[in-house]
């Protein structure tokens, strides 16, 4: 049985950590109210994430727009003061309207049908008693029908995969985004 490797100095959880640059925030972070510390540092960590929410912006297939326009950052949901974090996630209150090619009003609002993209839609035959509604390609008319048959969609997951490729951006700039937040502060409240 060998022995357990000594943990590399500036690096916690496989992540390398810049020690000069967390002490200078830390520093920074100390010189500040206890209310206004822990805001800056969530607005900096927002400015640091937003490559993330750029990127899962253009890795989502746009027909209305409403999911592109709803993804955002935000505080987490059980983040605190000694414990902040954020998450890049679709507005749940976000909808969009638009009219299609028959004059229709159609409303779409992007929480309800998230999970058919995270997840896909499997493949197969899809039946309805009362039927399903679809329009004729050339004369725009609704049909109903009691079967369809359904190719299926392969799910992307939208959010992780933009995390994986911008992970080395965020934490490239969350230290210097967090120290230009205080910096803002400082100068909105005429601080030196």
């Amino acid at each position: 049985m060998g022995r357990r490797p000594k943990p590399q100095e500036g690096v916690q959880g496989g992540i390398k950590v810049n020690q000069a640059g967390l002490d200078r925030l830390s520093r920074a972070i100390r010189l500040l109210p206890e209310k206004a510390a822990g805001r800056r540092v969530m607005v900096g960590m927002k400015r640091a994430m937003r490559p993330v929410r750029d990127d899962a912006r253009d890795a989502v297939e746009s027909r209305s727009g409403a999911l592109r326009k709803s993804i955002h950052v935000v505080n987490g949901k059980r983040s605190k003061e000694g414990n902040p974090y954020v998450v890049v996630r679709v507005n749940p209150k976000t909808s969009v309207q638009y009219s299609d090619g028959t004059g229709a009003t159609i409303t779409r609002v992007p929480k309800t049908y998230l999970h058919w993209i995270i997840d896909g839609v499997y493949k197969g035959v899809r039946t309805s008693a009362t039927g399903f509604v679809i329009y004729d390609g050339e004369t725009g008319r609704p049909l109903r029908v009691k079967k369809i048959s359904h190719p299926g969609i392969d799910g992307v997951d939208i959010f992780g995969d933009a995390f994986k490729r911008n992970i080395q951006t965020v934490l490239a700039t969350s230290f210097d985004a967090i120290e230009k937040s205080i910096d803002d502060w400082k100068r909105k409240n005429r601080i030196p």
